[in-house]
């Protein structure tokens, strides 16, 4: 049995540790964290999946049969069989150390992959985040249901996050005492082992990945500073590159998903179908527009330079006579030109445009820069984005109004000094779903790719989210470092070798 979870009659208790910032929308409220509402029915779900599991194993029930049969014969583990699976016990968790804290500094979110305050006006309260010591109590009349919840409560809190971006890491937390570490505070590889198992059979995966850290040293404060902040760092540099590609200071890697779904099933994407249909702008650098000017031989060459070299800002605006480019001084007819020929040959001669980036997760909107600002220190071009002007915000939308917001299936678990990567399955509803995407400028539709699109020409082999992750981590560890300087310095993902003779 747990010695971390202490029984006493019919109450279960626990204490419980933040392992990551909590992202709050009510922070300052006084026991406002994490709240029984979320965690119990999350428990529910993980205690019924533990318990149909032997049913289904032996037979040849369905998970769905598995549910009837465990409520037929144990009604009683049940608060009412015909109105819903909660399960039959009450939790209660109340706070005893809450370090609240800013998701923002100097203006700027604190976090790497956090951005939900940037839309936010200064009235509207922030949403903050907090880091959390709790004592969990559950009530459970039923001695064998009560034995399970024992058995169970800690592997769930090792792969269960809460509140807000809970996939990229935030709301982490463990029972105390659960997760061993040396003495410097870091975790063996044995323990890498024992939570790396308990993550795929959680999320049914077929591998997991991950990355260390230092150890945690300091105050919650120091920690939140520094730990975490290079945490959230590389989940963000890992998950983007990944889904959004990279574009930073002139050095440039094409979104992995992109590539991949070209490569193997010879689908187009989402992003180069809204430059070309004028839902987003197709912005060319500055000095690629002379060049590309040059190269066209246009006689009023040196008036399209002379304009840029004396520019601050050069934006791409969509206007009467389609898109175009402006800069702080005026519009340039050679400009203009290049704007359209960009716009319109922006897109390959690709069959079949989707929106690919589904397969990880949907949106509610993405949003692009329009243009380039000149810093005159280092007379370099840099991408506009301080101001709302600045971008063109794109909503999207399932047509039918009947999906909800779809989670990215790459999940990232936060333990002590180890960031955790899986890959859960892709939701059979994402598949040939058609979605609206719209801007201030033009809207369209667009649909996500069938299960029959999926399937490699060359291999007879569907896509499978495993397997994509597997060769982007190849990829991340490899060719990449070599074109993306901020990659090289990046973590090695490492891939966790469950079996016991495993050496770290």
């Amino acid at each position: 049995m747990c010695s971390n979870v202490m029984e006493n009659g019919i109450k279960l208790t626990a204490t419980l540790e933040s392992q990551s910032p909590m992202i709050h929308f009510q922070a300052r409220e006084t026991g406002a964290v994490l709240r029984a509402s979320e965690v119990k029915p999350k428990f529910d779900r993980f205690l019924i999946k533990k318990m149909i599991k032997n049913l289904v194993a032996n037979s040849q029930l369905t998970n769905e049969e598995a549910l009837k049969k465990l409520k037929e014969k144990h009604s009683e583990y049940f608060q009412d069989v015909k109105l819903n699976d909660a399960l039959n016990y009450k939790m209660r968790i109340i706070a005893t150390k809450v370090n609240e804290f800013s998701m923002e500094d100097g203006g700027k979110s604190r976090y790497a992959p956090f951005f939900a305050n940037s839309g936010r006006n200064n009235d509207e309260e922030k949403l903050r985040g907090v880091f959390v010591t709790a004592e969990l109590t559950i009530v459970c009349f039923n001695k064998t249901l009560r034995e399970t919840i024992k058995k169970c409560l800690e592997e769930f809190f090792i792969v269960t996050n809460f509140g807000m971006m809970q996939g990229k890491g935030f709301g982490s937390f463990i029972v105390t005492g659960s997760v061993k570490t040396d003495n410097n505070g870091r975790i063996s590889y044995n323990e890498i082992r024992k939570i790396a198992k308990q993550l795929e059979e959680s999320v049914e995966a077929k591998s997991c990945y991950y990355m260390k850290f230092n150890a945690l040293e300091g105050d919650v404060e120091d920690r939140l500073k520094n730990i975490y902040k290079d945490m959230f760092d590389e989940i963000k540099l890992f998950y983007g590159i990944m889904k959004s590609g990279y574009n930073v200071n002139g050095k440039y890697a094409r979104s992995y998903i992109y590539d991949y779904m070209h490569n193997n099933y010879g689908l187009g994407n989402e992003k180069k179908w809204m430059k070309q249909n004028k839902i987003a702008p197709a912005i060319m650098h500055p000095d690629r527009i002379i060049k590309s000017a040059d190269e066209r031989h246009l006689a009023s060459l040196s008036n399209c330079q002379t304009i840029l070299e004396s520019a601050t800002k050069v934006y791409w605006v969509k206007g009467n006579r389609g898109v175009s480019v402006r800069t702080n001084h005026e519009y340039c007819d050679a400009i203009r030109d290049i704007a359209r020929t960009a716009q319109s040959t922006e897109i390959d001669n690709e069959h079949d445009p989707m929106y690919v980036r589904a397969l990880l997760g949907t949106a509610i909107q993405t949003e692009f820069k329009i243009g380039y600002y000149k810093n005159n220190k280092n007379n370099r071009w840099y991408l506009l984005g301080r101001d709302e002007n600045d971008k063109v915000q794109v909503t999207i939308a399932d047509t039918s109004e009947e999906l909800e917001r779809v989670p990215s299936p790459i999940y990232f678990k936060i333990i002590k000094n180890v960031v955790f990567i899986a890959a859960k399955k892709i939701p059979e509803k994402i598949y040939g779903r058609t979605f609206k995407f719209s801007s201030r400028w033009e809207s369209g539709t667009i649909s996500t790719p069938s299960k029959e699109q999926l399937i490699d020409n060359a291999t007879g082999k569907a896509f499978d989210i495993q397997t994509f992750l597997k060769e982007y981590v190849d990829y991340y560890n490899g060719d990449l470092r070599t074109e993306v300087t901020r990659v090289r310095n990046a973590k090695i993902i490492q891939e966790v070798q469950i079996k016991e003779d495993a050496n770290e």
